[in-house]
């Protein structure tokens, strides 16, 4: 499985998702965007998704915190 996780270093959302990642022991690729503001917009206009987190899974989005949450309780991640 292949994880990557975009986020902002000032996100609490951000954080907690990281945080299940690590404690589950699944390994994820983190792109920081605090200090990338045209990969951000790249990733809005891909996404159609305004806020960080930007959860994708096997390459495929996600969406943000919420529904990361949904998915692990779905796909018992």
């Amino acid at each position: 499985m292949k994880v990557k996780v975009y986020v902002k270093d000032y996100c609490p959302y951000c954080q907690k998702v990281m945080s299940y990642l690590e404690k589950n022991k699944i390994s994820y690729e983190k792109v920081e965007l605090s200090d990338k503001p045209d990969v951000y917009e790249e990733l809005k206009k891909e996404t159609g998704h305004h806020t960080v987190p930007q959860v994708f899974i096997n390459d495929k989005f996600i969406g943000g915190s919420d529904d990361f949450n949904k998915y692990v309780v779905h796909n018992q991640l």
